[in-house]
C-alpha cells in the first residue's frame, strides 16, 4: 500500500522538522511514500534526513513538484492559502483508490473544499492539524483573514457533518482534550492524538562552561510566545539573553541592547545547523509563553529543547504540562519568580544542575522518538487503515 503526502503550504524550512518526522514515520509503516511539495522544503527535508541518518529512506520517496506562492505578508498569506486549497483538491482528485492520502497542514481554506469532494471519491485521508487551531478561540473580526479561517473551522468542526473518510491528527493528548468543546457529536470520533514526533541524535553535548550563565529562546518568537516579556525580563536579569530564531511583529532590535538577536538576513529563518549550535550554546532555554496560550498546538522549540539536552525554565500552561511529564527544568507562576530564579542561578555559576534533569530528558527523547511515535500512529489509524496490522518495516 502507498501513501501519498500532499503539502500544498511550506517553503523553505517551514515545519521542516515535523514533515521529516511524518515522512520517515509513512515510510516506517507504509515502505513508500509520494510526496508533493515545493522543490525548497523538498531540499530542507532531504538535508535533514541526511542529517538524522535517514538518507537511506530518501531513495523509497517519489518527490512531485508543487508550486507555493512565496508572497509573504498577511496579503501573502492569504494567498498561499487561497492558491494551496485549489492545488490540494486536484491532488485528491488525482489520487488513486486504495491510497492513504495526507495532508500534513490542516489549510482552513482546503478543508471545505476536501470535505466536498471526498463524498464522492472515498479516499481514506488524514489530515494534520497544527497552530491553526488556536484559532478557534480567537476573537478576531469577521474582515479579518483569521476572522474567516476561523468562521471555517469552528464551523467544520462543530457544525458540519465531515465526510466518514476524513480523519484528523493533532499533536497531543491535552490538544485533543481542549478540542473536544469544538466538536460536534458525529465529529469527534474522527479525530485522535500522538506526540509530536522529533529527532533525537545520541547523548548531547554539555554546554561550554563561560563566564556566566547562558540563557534564551529558541524558534520564532512573537507577542503570543511571550516577545514582550522576555524583552522586559532582560533588563531585570544579571546575564545576556539570547533570542534564537526571527521575531514576528518586532523588528526595533537596537532598542534592547541587553537581548542578543541571533536570525537570518532581513529577520529571516536561519540554517538548522546554526540554530541547533546557537541552542546548545545555551545553559537554559526559557519559555514564556502566555498560559492560556497553546492550548490547541503544540511547540516543536519544546523538542529542540530535548533534543539537545537542555534544561528549560517555563511558565505552566497545558502544552508544556503535556510534554514535560518528568521535571526537565523549572515551571514557574509568573515572569518575577522566573526572573528571580535566573538571577539565583546566575549567582550560584558553574554550579551545574540537577542531574536529574538530564536523566528525564535521556527518557522523553525515547518517547517522542520517532520509531515510538510511529507506533502510536500505527495503532491509531489500525481500524482506518485495515493494511497497517501488517507493518512494512
Amino acid at each position: 500500500m502507498q501513501v501519498r503526502i500532499i503539502d500544498t503550504v511550506a517553503r523553505d524550512s517551514f515545519h521542516e522538522v515535523f514533515n521529516a518526522a511524518l515522512l520517515v514515520m509513512c515510510l516506517r509503516l507504509f515502505g513508500r511514500a509520494e510526496y508533493h511539495c515545493h522543490p525548497s522544503q523538498r531540499r530542507c527535508l532531504e538535508r535533514l534526513l541526511e542529517r538524522h541518518g535517514y538518507a537511506a529512506d530518501v531513495s523509497r520517496v517519489a518527490f512531485r513538484r508543487v508550486r507555493v506562492v512565496r508572497r509573504e505578508g498577511p496579503t501573502g498569506w492569504v494567498c498561499r492559502y487561497a492558491a494551496a486549497a485549489l492545488r490540494s483538491g486536484w491532488r485528491l482528485v488525482r489520487s488513486r483508490p486504495g491510497e492513504l492520502v495526507v495532508f500534513n497542514y490542516n489549510n482552513p481554506l482546503a478543508l471545505p473544499l476536501l470535505d466536498l469532494l471526498n463524498g464522492f471519491l472515498h479516499r481514506r485521508v488524514l489530515i494534520v492539524c497544527h497552530g491553526e487551531l488556536e484559532l478557534l478561540t480567537g476573537r478576531s473580526p469577521w474582515w479579518r483573514a483569521s476572522g474567516w479561517f476561523a468562521r471555517i473551522l469552528r464551523r467544520a468542526f462543530g457544525r458540519t457533518r465531515l465526510d466518514r473518510n476524513l480523519r484528523f491528527c493533532v499533536l497531543g493528548k491535552s490538544i485533543l482534550r481542549n478540542l473536544r468543546p469544538y466538536l460536534s457529536e458525529a465529529n469527534a470520533p474522527l479525530f485522535f492524538a500522538i506526540d509530536h514526533p522529533g529527532f533525537f541524535e545520541g547523548e548531547p553535548a554539555e554546554p561550554l562552561p563561560h563566564d556566566t550563565l547562558r540563557v534564551g529562546t529558541v524558534g520564532q518568537l512573537t507577542p503570543a510566545k511571550g516577545l514582550y516579556r522576555i524583552l522586559r525580563l532582560s533588563r531585570q536579569i544579571p546575564v545576556p539573553l539570547t533570542v534564537v530564531g526571527r521575531t514576528y511583529g518586532f523588528c526595533d532590535h537596537a532598542r534592547w541592547p541587553e537581548v542578543r538577536f541571533v536570525a537570518g538576513p532581513e529577520n529571516g529563518f536561519i540554517p538548522r545547523e546554526r540554530f541547533e549550535r546557537e541552542t546548545a550554546a545555551l545553559d537554559y532555554i526559557l519559555f514564556a509563553y502566555d498560559p492560556g496560550s497553546y492550548r490547541l498546538t503544540a511547540s516543536g522549540a519544546i523538542l529542540d529543547a530535548l533534543n539537545l539536552g537542555r534544561p528549560v525554565i517555563t511558565l505552566r500552561n497545558d502544552c508544556f504540562d503535556d510534554v514535560l511529564r518528568l521535571p526537565v527544568g523549572y515551571v514557574v507562576a509568573d515572569m518575577e519568580e522566573m526572573a528571580a530564579l535566573i538571577r539565583r542561578l546566575a549567582a550560584e555559576y558553574p554550579a551545574g544542575t540537577d542531574p536529574q534533569f538530564a536523566r528525564n530528558i535521556a527518557l522523553l527523547r525515547r518517547e517522542f522518538a520517532v520509531e515510538t511515535v510511529a507506533e502510536r500512529l500505527r495503532e491509531a489509524l489500525e481500524s482506518f487503515v485495515p493494511e497497517l496490522k501488517n507493518p512494512q518495516r
